[in-house]
């Protein structure tokens, strides 16, 4: 899957240990016989996989050279959701005045117009990549929920602050008291000493260096005020497109970096940067790009919390500013980072995209053996005969396994390859700091929360979080409003039931762009299920433990409690995940080649004998140059 799919996907085994040990030991047996029987047999004219790949994508042009379908144009339909709201953001518009009201107010239309645009890309856009038309949809409700979060839930310009570094070089002949006097002849004691005072060449203060006091990245009001927001108007003119201060003058990127990169000599401070809005437009441009291109809101106050807290370090008492690594480098969720760039390259490789790799690679093969995950639930061709002698029910669960084992794999070949390529791609345009391993938290926490929490672990713990702060925006409005009360029935209610609509609005849209006919309004009732399941889960539990007699949750054995919530969590997905799974197959995601080069293929003779090619991506995955009578709207580089 491409970058923009992150689809969610389910447990599904057995409740019990000794039917899951049984079951598990069929699949294994099942998998094999599978295999056998299909290398037994004589080859074909043409796989299945194969011809249901030049159907799907004839019905694709066909549409196209009608006039019905567009395909998923670059940077078109990425405007929507990236650059129109970052330019809109970029303009200053908190304050009294009557024109600044204005362009506040101007974000009504705006919203108007985004949820039209996107709205359209739903009806109308598609591409013959088979993940990319799934993405299409994706794209376009997440467009829909992020422009809602950016313009409505949540006031940027108000709330926001992003962790900023800057470095400067000692000054060797001034020395620098507690209290910020200078002293000539003497030698500097100190790293960072007062914040108030000017002790780096050529870089101005800021005013907001302090961070004692944060919880999880957030600051309080006090805190604000004690920092003075970004500092004077003087010192945000000199601040250039990353943050850092500069002398004024336009540099090049190469000198940015340059200046941005701490040496031998240098002195490194980090701070919050709220809205510059006395600075340039490019220095506004940047810090509003960054806001809403992230998902997890990584290194911002209002990162989710699932993640290691985002904050600046704090200060010793000599007024020295610790080290980016003396924060907590693991989340209470199990998510975890790094801070050095080598380690997350070589970790990230090693443990997560090569297993990842082969296991997608593997799983490949075997779903495009089995007609369900080519064709779909309702499909004609008969089954191989390894699968036609397996029991319904294991038959189900080996299906519902491997869909499983093929959206982790694929989350965490793609996600992490894109993690990896901002890391070692995008540093001379976003700088060493903003690609820097430390906002490049690992996707999926610890399994243990499913454990401890059941269904709520699952889905708001251990699942990757990429969506969750746009899916928790609402909410925290109607909290913030007063409209709901924290920790209420109510709230708790209201919380799942947004999140999950929006979830089931972007895999329904997903499913509508796709090139076969699929059953778009089922993937929501997983999703809708899914929330019932964890208010379910959660007030059986409580029921269970005042029914019980026991004082304290906690004096339950651990074992039991984990088993409780394990067997939950198997159970209620087996029953509620199959909307969304069969609407997978019938959209024909299953079809597409997740890896270019198939290890099985080439050196293990796995899969349909019709079908051993070992390179995979044909044309069709690749961009394609799309031209038509509009250059805005009908022109431009097609995925």
């Amino acid at each position: 899957m491409v970058t923009l799919i992150h689809s969610k996907a389910f447990l599904l085994t057995a409740s019990a240990a000794t039917a899951g040990v049984a079951i598990a030991t069929t699949l294994i047996h099942g998998a094999a016989s599978i295999t056998t029987a299909h290398l037994q047999q004589p080859p074909p004219q043409q796989d299945l996989a194969s011809t249901y790949r030049q159907l799907h994508r004839a019905r694709f042009d066909t549409d196209l050279a009608a006039g019905v379908r567009k395909p998923l144009l670059i940077p078109l339909y990425l405007c929507g959701v990236y650059f129109v709201p970052a330019l809109y953001l970029a303009i200053p518009h908190r304050g009294d005045s009557r024109g600044r009201w204005a362009v506040y107010a101007a974000r009504w239309p705006l919203l108007a117009a985004l949820v039209w645009f996107h709205t359209q890309m739903i009806l109308r856009v598609s591409s013959p990549n088979f993940a990319s038309a799934y993405a299409a949809g994706l794209l376009a409700a997440w467009g829909i929920i992020w422009n809602f979060t950016v313009l409505v839930w949540t006031r940027p310009q108000w709330d926001a602050k992003r962790v900023e570094r800057r470095v400067g070089r000692r000054k060797s002949s001034v020395s620098i008291g507690r209290k910020g006097e200078s002293q000539q002849g003497g030698s500097r004691s100190t790293g960072i000493s007062d914040p108030t005072s000017d002790e780096f060449t050529a870089r101005p203060r800021l005013g907001n260096g302090h961070a004692n006091g944060h919880t999880n990245g957030h600051a309080t009001s006090s805190e604000s005020s004690h920092r003075g927001g970004d500092g004077s108007k003087q010192d945000r003119g000199l601040q250039n497109g990353n943050g850092h201060l500069t002398d004024g003058n336009t540099k090049p990127a190469a000198l940015r970096e340059a200046a941005s990169t701490p040496g031998p000599e240098d002195d490194v401070e980090y701070f919050w940067q709220d809205f510059p809005e006395d600075a340039r437009f490019l220095t506004r441009l940047n810090w509003a790009f960054d806001y809403v291109a992230q998902f997890r809101m990584v290194g911002w106050n209002c990162a989710i919390p699932s993640l290691p807290p985002y904050e600046p370090p704090a200060y010793n008492q000599d007024s020295k500013q610790q080290p980016l690594e003396s924060l907590p480098d693991c989340s209470r969720d199990g998510y975890t980072r790094v801070t050095d760039r080598k380690t997350y390259i070589y970790q990230t490789l090693l443990y997560q995209m090569l297993p990842a790799y082969i296991l997608i690679d593997l799983l490949a093969v075997l779903v495009t053996a089995d007609p369900h995950f080519i064709v779909g639930p309702e499909h004609g061709p008969p089954l191989p005969p390894g699968l036609a002698a397996l029991h319904p029910f294991t038959r189900f669960m080996y299906r519902q396994i491997l869909s499983l084992l093929a959206i982790l794999s694929a989350l965490q070949l793609i996600l992490n390859l894109g993690q990896l390529l901002i890391c070692l791609v995008c540093k001379p345009i976003f700088g060493s700091f903003r690609t820097s391993p430390w906002h490049l938290p690992t996707i999926t926490g610890s399994f243990t929360q499913v454990l401890d929490r059941g269904l709520t672990g699952f889905w708001g713990s251990w699942w990757h979080q990429t969506f969750r702060f746009g899916f928790a925006a609402p909410t925290k409005w109607l909290l913030r409003k007063g409209y709901i009360t924290k920790g209420t029935l109510a709230a708790d209610a209201a919380s799942f039931v947004i999140a999950f609509v929006q979830s089931g609005f972007l895999h329904a849209a997903g499913s509508y762009t796709t090139a076969p006919t699929t059953r778009w309004w089922m993937p929501p009732a997983t999703f809708l299920l899914s929330g019932l399941g964890m208010l379910l889960q959660q007030n059986l539990s409580r029921l269970l433990w005042r029914s019980s007699g026991i004082a304290e949750r906690e004096t339950t054995p651990r074992w039991v409690r984990r088993a409780g919530n394990l067997a939950f969590v198997l159970v209620w997905l087996s029953l509620t995940a199959w909307p969304l799974l069969d609407d997978f197959a019938r959209s024909g995601l299953w079809l597409f080649e997740p890896v270019p080069v198939s290890l099985f293929r080439a050196f293990t003779g796995f899969g349909d004998p019709a079908d051993r090619r070992v390179w995979r991506w044909d044309r069709d995955f690749f961009p394609q140059w799309y031209s038509g009578p509009s250059w805005i709207w009908d022109t431009g580089v097609g995925v």
